[in-house]
């Protein structure tokens, strides 16, 4: 996926995901599923830790969220 220019991947699955700078190959973050709350995502990116509630997103989607 492609935000402001920048080549980033969204390596992962079962719930649990990476954020990976393509370019470098460097890790920028990480998001997993809470399993006893559906819809809410928690992770960090670029140092900050966020949580969001978005149902029935792709993990590219939810990628996006925490990378903006």
């Amino acid at each position: 996926m492609r935000i402001d220019g920048t080549q980033y991947g969204v390596r992962g699955k079962d719930g649990v995901f990476i954020l990976v700078h393509e370019p470098s190959s460097e890790v920028v973050g990480a998001f997993y599923a809470e399993e006893d709350e559906p819809g809410w995502w928690r992770g960090a990116a670029w140092g900050h830790v966020r949580r969001f509630f978005i149902p029935g997103a792709e993990p590219v989607d939810i990628a996006v969220r925490f990378l903006r």
